[in-house]
C-alpha cells in the first residue's frame, strides 16, 4: 500500500507518525486511569469493582476521552503529538476545531481502533491521509516540523 500521495497536503501526518504518537500517550493514558481507578477505591471500601460494572466502564471512558479533548483543545496536541511534531487543526485553515468536533473525533478514533485499526490505516488509501476520525469530525492532523 503506498504511504505517500500526490495529492495529500504536504504536511499531513503520515500513519507512523500518528501510531509514535499514539504509543506514546497511550503510556501517559494508562497511568492516569491507574490513577482515576484509585481514586474511585475508596467509594467501594478499597475493593476491586466487579468486571464489566458499567458505570465504572463509562468513567474511564470519560477520563480517557477528556484527555484527549482537553490537550487538542488548550494546545491543538497531546504529549505524545508534541514529541512527534503533531498538530491538530480544523479542515478549514481559518477556524478552530470546536470541543464538540474534538468529542467526535476521540469518539470515532475509539471505532476507529474497535474497527481493528481499519479507520487509522485508512490514511493509507485517503488522497489526503486522513483517518476515519479526521473525516467524521472536520479535523486534520499535521505534520509541524521544528525549526
Amino acid at each position: 500500500m503506498p504511504t505517500e500521495h500526490r495529492n495529500a497536503p504536504p504536511n499531513s501526518a503520515p500513519l507512523w507518525r500518528r501510531l509514535a504518537a499514539i504509543l506514546y500517550d497511550s503510556l501517559i493514558v494508562t497511568a492516569l486511569l491507574m490513577v482515576a481507578m484509585a481514586l474511585l477505591l475508596p467509594f467501594n471500601r478499597g475493593e476491586a469493582f466487579a468486571a464489566g460494572t458499567i458505570w465504572v466502564q463509562l468513567y474511564l471512558l470519560g477520563v480517557g476521552t477528556g484527555f484527549f479533548v482537553l490537550f487538542w483543545k488548550l494546545a491543538g496536541q497531546t504529549a505524545g503529538m508534541r514529541a512527534w511534531n503533531l498538530r491538530l487543526v480544523h479542515e478549514n485553515p481559518e477556524c478552530t476545531p470546536g470541543t464538540s468536533a474534538l468529542l467526535v473525533r476521540a469518539l470515532m478514533a475509539i471505532i476507529s481502533w474497535a474497527a481493528l485499526g481499519l479507520g487509522f490505516f485508512w490514511c493509507l488509501v485517503d488522497p489526503h491521509r486522513a483517518a476515519w476520525h479526521d473525516r467524521v469530525s472536520k479535523t486534520r492532523l499535521i505534520f509541524t516540523p521544528r525549526g
